[in-house]
């Protein structure tokens, strides 16, 4: 699966217009290839709109970049309606949870959407992954609240993404306060992270779009 991270300015007078523009993208739910997309705004800053999508493979999101995406980017305008765009693409590495529990449904209970954007030190690269693999994936799947998600990385560029989704900020609040500092110890965190943005993206339900049954079938 390829994941794509999606960060964007959004001045306070276009946040309107934003939104509205980004409704468009329900166009995707019958592209081949497309699982899903998801965004809102980030909770430590109402002017940074970040987005989360979901595709089969490369293939289908290389095909859809070329032939499908300028139609409906352009020919809406959105580009008028933000200073800046930041646009990661990544391989999912692992799952965390159970991600086809998630592809059926779960994420339409999803309140948040936490994203963690580390960037891993040189020669560290094997023990963050032994550590997101024996660490945090196992406490996360277990935590309530957790709707599951993905763990996706460059290698090559030291970059990692853990993307989950949360029923309630409530829940991931209880999670950061319960967990969180006995589990950075356990997996040693500290001595693996150059750089660690995190993000908590409160869900805009509008935004969301999820591929039709065919499409999510690869027809």
């Amino acid at each position: 699966m390829l994941i794509k991270w999606i960060v964007c300015d959004v001045p306070e007078e276009k946040r309107e217009a934003f939104s509205r523009e980004q409704q468009r993208w329900s166009a995707l739910r019958d592209v081949q290839g497309f699982v899903a997309q998801f965004g809102g705004w980030n909770a430590a800053d109402h002017t940074e709109a970040c987005i989360v999508g979901l595709w089969k493979d490369r293939e289908s999101y290389t095909a859809f970049m070329d032939q499908i995406h300028d139609e409906i980017y352009v020919s809406g305008g959105q580009q008028e309606t933000f200073d800046r765009i930041a646009v990661t693409v990544m391989e999912m590495m692992l799952p965390v949870g159970h991600l086809e529990r998630l592809q059926s449904g779960g994420w339409m209970e999803a309140e948040l959407i936490r994203v963690a954007d580390c960037r891993v030190l040189p020669g560290r690269e094997d023990h963050f992954l032994q550590m997101q693999q024996e660490v945090w994936n196992p406490a996360m799947e277990q935590t309530d609240g957790m709707l599951g998600g993905v763990f996706a990385g460059n290698v090559s560029a030291r970059r990692f993404l853990t993307i989950t989704w949360w029923k309630s900020a409530m829940l991931h609040r209880t999670y950061v306060k319960n967990h969180v500092a006995n589990l950075r110890e356990q997996a040693q965190l500290d001595l693996d992270i150059e750089q660690l943005v995190g993000y908590e993206v409160w869900c805009e339900p509008s935004w969301r779009v999820t591929a039709t049954v065919q499409s999510a079938k690869g027809r």
